[in-house]
């Protein structure tokens, strides 16, 4: 139920126009650095939250059908978790744990979008069309993970969030939802 809520949330959305509300602009040297890096400030809030959050409910039954077809066809295999994880677990300072959090959950989603969503899909749209792109650019995002058996769930994974960053003409919504993986 949820798989059809968010898909159907996320398609009532194509084409339409992006989430950019000029009555709300940042200015100052952050704003410029994330619009030359694809994020417009103007098009974070809680509208963005909303789309992330439908992403995800769109994005779990899909990554879920996904990992078990892969556990059908590959069979189990090594750990696929995070290598940042028992690092994590081991520090035994609280900063620490908290700037790997920040990198995991924040930094390492924003530069994964603005590469896969951002670059990527822009540049495979133009040279294959959109659905073409956006298949083309999960199977990228799912292949630089180098792992067998996160293969297909990434790919579904990256199936979604280039729907909701086409969906909605900005990355913020998919860093939503990649963060909350």
């Amino acid at each position: 139920a949820s798989a059809v809520l968010g898909l159907a949330i996320l398609y009532s959305r194509a084409g339409s126009p992006g989430l950019h509300d000029p009555g709300r602009s940042f200015s100052g040297k952050i704003g410029d650095l994330l619009r030359t890096a694809g994020f417009r400030l103007e098009d974070f809030g809680w509208t963005s939250i909303r789309w992330g959050l439908a992403g995800f409910s769109a994005a779990l039954p899909v990554v879920l059908v996904m990992s078990f077809l892969s556990l059908i066809l590959i069979g189990s295999g090594q750990d696929s978790t995070n290598p940042v994880i028992p690092i994590l677990i081991d520090s035994e300072s609280r900063i620490d744990q908290v700037l790997l959090v920040m990198n995991i959950v924040v930094r390492a989603r924003v530069f994964e979008e603005r590469m896969f969503r951002g670059f990527l899909l822009a540049r495979f749209e133009k040279m294959f069309g959109s659905i073409n792109a956006i298949a083309l650019s999960a199977l990228v995002f799912s292949s630089v993970h180098l792992s067998v058996h996160s293969f297909l769930p990434l790919f579904g994974l990256g199936l979604v969030l280039a729907v909701l960053a086409r969906s909605t003409n900005s990355l913020w919504p998919s860093v939503v939802t990649h963060s909350l993986w």
